[in-house]
């Protein structure tokens, strides 16, 4: 079990909207314990899609965990890895989540600001997946579902000072697998792990606060 300060926690969702499979939750089990530079230890955690119950699990892992960084992911119809640069604190689900709930035309965050830009370089995150022959470019928005809702909260709690993961937050959407169905793009999966290691390793050796 790694110690306080060495840990990132990766987190992915299950299956939903009919599909069988999620490769962001399905990546995020297999990476599990996995150990990084600076002998950074991942550990994982599958999110149901529906933002109350997801917050409230990963939050819970979060007090117990400590982790140094935070890095959540989703699935999404693109052809790349897209690290988000910011939530936009405005949730209008085109679907039910998995919980029956509908939230439309509402903010995420109650009172709070307009959108929450991450800390880190999201930027320097993509390039290096890029790099390593991987598909890679950066997001400025992460959709109005779940994710979204997700990411505006992850975004409020380690904005706080003090906080052990304090600017080193991040949501990263990746691409449908073939396993799926349905219309392209797609990644294979293995493809899409070798993407998120690289990533993932970027970020636990990138400066920041």
């Amino acid at each position: 079990m790694s110690t306080a300060g060495q840990t990132l926690l990766l987190t992915g969702f299950e299956p939903f909207g009919g599909d069988q499979r999620n490769p962001s939750g399905e990546t995020a089990l297999a990476l599990d314990g996995y150990r990084l530079s600076r002998d950074a230890v991942i550990r994982s955690l599958v999110l149901p899609v529906s933002a109350g119950p997801a917050w409230e699990l990963a939050r819970k892992h979060i007090r117990i965990l400590r982790p140094r960084w935070i890095v959540a992911t989703g699935v999404g119809p693109r052809d790349r890895i897209t690290p988000e640069e910011q939530a936009v604190n405005w949730c209008d689900y085109r679907i039910p989540d998995n919980a029956g709930v509908m939230r439309r035309e509402v903010p995420a965050v109650p009172g709070g600001r307009k959108a929450f830009r991450c800390g880190l370089d999201v930027r320097a995150l993509a390039d290096a997946i890029h790099a390593a022959g991987v598909p890679a470019g950066v997001s400025d928005d992460a959709g109005r579902f779940v994710c979204n809702d997700f990411y505006c909260r992850l975004l409020r709690l380690t904005s706080r000072r003090g906080h052990a993961a304090a600017g080193r937050s991040v949501f990263v959407h990746v691409p449908r697998t073939p396993e799926m169905g349905g219309a392209p793009p797609f990644m294979e999966l293995p493809t899409i792990r070798a993407g998120l290691l690289v990533l993932l390793d970027s970020l636990v050796t990138q400066r920041g606060p």
